[in-house]
């Protein structure tokens, strides 16, 4: 959903997203191996995921290192499903199954055969996903929200 928000595709055929719903959990990383598949350039891949939804399909970590498909997976970690919680707050439901047991992302992409890398900030952000395109591999960048979020808030200096 942030992307939706947030990202302006500079040209047709660069953005896709299937976020019409709940229904789409675990869709972000085939899909985004099905587009470096796809792609007919060098043009960079990148999935924009929560850490619910790619524990639907973290096993097609292993498909992309297979097939060579050198996606950057950029990993929103908020400790569940943060966008459904959200939802139940500000409907005045009571959260129920929304805050799920969180694995070490960084053992499983390092399992997978991914680089591993974290943001705390815009800035260190900038820094990850140049080094994950520079080196042609699967990359998750990790971004925990209460970290990321807090370094936002700070004054700028």
């Amino acid at each position: 959903y942030a992307g939706c928000l947030a990202f302006g595709a500079s040209a047709p055929s660069q953005f896709f997203s299937s976020a019409t719903g709940y229904g789409t959990l675990g869709y972000a990383l085939p899909a985004a191996i099905g587009a470096r598949l796809a792609r007919q350039t060098d043009a960079p891949v990148f999935a924009l995921v929560g850490d619910g939804g790619l524990q639907f399909s973290l096993p097609e970590m292993g498909s992309a290192v297979e097939a060579r498909a050198d996606i950057v997976m950029v990993l929103w970690n908020n400790r569940g499903y943060g966008e459904i919680k959200s939802y139940m707050e500000g409907a005045a439901i009571t959260p129920l199954g929304v805050d799920i047991h969180t694995p070490d992302f960084r053992l499983l992409a390092e399992g997978y055969g991914w680089a591993h890398m974290t943001a705390d900030d815009p800035a260190a952000m900038a820094v990850a996903v140049t080094a994950a395109l520079a080196s042609r591999r699967p990359t998750v960048i990790e971004i925990d929200e209460a970290t990321y979020v807090a370094a936002s808030e700070r004054p700028k200096r």
